[in-house]
């Protein structure tokens, strides 16, 4: 198709959201085109909308950006064609399932690509979106999240991906005209983010990147500021975890700076402050580190108002208790990091998941000191409690652990635990820390 032929704002959608990917991953146009194996001008000219690619370029810019183009190519295309009975979906609302839809293909949400037929859910949702849809999908989220908390994200990763494409996606497909639009915009963010975390824990960190960029660009367009900033924070997580602290300081800094001045929402500054630690942590900045946890601590003890969004993620004591310890022990203070496992252990006791990293928080703490038996105790604490939890988070703390305590399997507590370890490896696939599919 030549680019005259093309949907001229089809195209230019096109343009702008490669030229924003690649921007995202730190490419420059003959960065770009050196991966891909095409030249740049054919990079420029697919950016300022005066070239239509063919799918194979933007395929293999989706495998070197990992992103999704293609579904808003094949979407661009098709309106071009004039595939559908129906008029196109305005341009924001396709910008937005574009942003939204990076992992749910556009054919999924235009009646899986068959020619001339309207999507029954979008006809469906045609009418106006209602504050009831919202609390209805707030109402799972809640659930969602707390059966998460319990059994894992590997177990919950597809049920949620099903209800975002069954039940949020064609409520996008609505007017956007609507004044309840953004709302969905913003449930669709938080849902996202919590794939993300889902994928995370399925232990598919380069899976949760990509839901998390998702859900950010989808809580910009939803002009929710506290969501926006909840998302920095959990990529700030990802990027401490994934050994990027620099990168994890910027996100947390970078949030930090759109709530200054705002009021309220102590939780999520405290969330900020403790991911900024995190990265000072790791990083080996002690005075700024302990100034950071300081911060968390304060304001979280505050009593000012409520989160600015309903769709934000708790964050209490507990949570910044296992922060705190993460933090202390990677300075080497045993001591202190021991009580704020303990901590987390005791205000988690219905919470599967972080309940267990508690224990494990504390068996590495022991080993650490030397303390085998204790070491060796609490895994064995951990392996009691988690037959229903599928965590790759867990499961590579526990495979870790019983690494190194292999050296003393001759400890009778040490090989028990290795006895029982060996059995849940065998017995257990739903604790391997296998990648989510």
């Amino acid at each position: 198709m030549d680019a005259e032929d093309a949907d001229r704002p089809s195209l230019v959608r096109l343009g702008e959201a490669l030229r924003e990917e690649r921007r995202e991953a730190g490419l420059s146009q003959d960065a770009l085109s050196r991966k891909l194996g095409y030249t740049r001008p054919y990079v420029s000219q697919v950016e300022t909308a005066s070239r239509w690619p063919g799918e194979e370029f933007v395929r293999r810019c989706d495998q070197v950006l990992g992103t999704d183009l293609v579904s808003l190519y094949r979407a661009a295309a098709a309106s071009s064609r004039g595939r559908s009975s129906e008029q196109p979906p305005p341009g924001s609302a396709l910008n937005a399932i574009h942003l939204f839809g990076k992992g749910l293909a556009w054919g999924e949400l235009q009646g899986s690509g068959e020619r001339g037929r309207a999507h029954p859910e979008r006809a469906q949702f045609r009418s106006r979106v209602r504050a009831a849809d919202a609390r209805s999908i707030r109402t799972a989220a809640v659930a969602f999240r707390s059966a998460d908390a319990q059994v894992g994200g590997a177990h919950l990763y597809h049920t949620v991906r099903h209800y975002l494409q069954m039940e949020v996606a064609p409520r996008m497909l609505a007017s956007v005209d609507d004044r309840s639009h953004a709302v969905i915009m913003a449930a669709a963010s938080s849902l996202t983010e919590m794939t993300g975390w889902m994928a995370h824990d399925g232990g598919d960190d380069a899976l949760a990147r990509q839901h998390f960029s998702q859900a950010l660009r989808l809580a910009r367009a939803a002009d929710d500021q506290s969501l926006t900033v909840q998302v920095l924070a959990s990529m700030s997580h990802l990027a401490n975890h994934s050994g990027k602290p620099q990168e994890g300081l910027c996100l947390a800094d970078r949030g930090l700076s759109l709530l200054r001045g705002a009021q309220g929402q102590p939780a999520l500054q405290a969330r900020l402050h403790a991911m900024r630690a995190r990265a000072l942590a790791a990083l080996g900045r002690v005075a700024e580190c302990t100034a950071a946890l300081r911060s968390a601590h304060g304001v979280l003890d505050s009593t000012d108002a409520a989160e600015g969004s309903t769709w934000a993620s708790p964050f209490d004591a507990g949570s910044l208790a296992s922060e705190t310890g993460l933090c202390l022990y990677d300075l080497g203070r045993l001591s202190s990091a021991e009580k704020q496992a303990q901590t987390v252990v005791r205000l988690r006791t219905h919470r599967a998941r972080s309940h267990a990293l508690g224990q494990l928080l504390l068996a590495a703490i022991h080993r650490r000191r030397g303390d085998v038996d204790g070491a060796a105790a609490a895994g064995l604490l951990v392996l009691r409690s988690v037959q229903t939890l599928q965590s790759a988070r867990v499961a590579d703390k526990l495979n870790r652990l019983g690494k190194a305590l292999e050296p003393e399997r001759d400890n009778s507590a040490t090989a028990q635990f290795l006895g029982q370890l060996a059995e849940v490896r065998r017995g257990w696939a739903l604790l391997q820390p296998t990648a989510i599919p």
